[in-house]
């Protein structure tokens, strides 16, 4: 079972500074995009895991993401965002136990026992 940590959330105008780097806003022309890349993705990650400061205060059951949202995964982060309705967000998957609700981290011999 995985469960997830809300790391940042942006909307509006704090999110349009990352949504026009990852989907590559046109220069000339503000309202057309060009869609992301890998390498737009992997610098919106690199960019938004500032925000990571290892807490885990805010932990919810299932994924914040949206029917129309874009989701992409990497090294145990899900970032996911909305270019119409102007947001971004990073989220980092816990993995826990099914039996004893242990994350990851935790996980030894008392989940093996199981």
């Amino acid at each position: 079972m995985a469960r997830f940590v809300n790391i940042v959330f942006m909307q509006g105008e704090e999110a349009d500074e990352v949504l026009d780097k990852l989907e590559r806003r046109d220069a000339e022309c503000s309202i057309l995009f060009h869609g992301a890349t890998e390498e737009s993705i992997g610098e919106a990650f690199e960019y938004l895991r500032q925000w990571d400061y290892g807490d885990d205060d805010d932990i919810r059951d299932e994924l914040g993401a949206g029917t129309h949202d874009k989701i992409e995964r990497e090294d145990g982060y899900v970032l996911t965002w909305n270019l119409g309705l102007s947001y971004v967000g990073l989220m980092r998957e816990l993995v826990t136990c099914d039996e004893c609700g242990a994350t990851l981290e935790d996980v030894g011999a008392a989940c093996r026992d199981h």
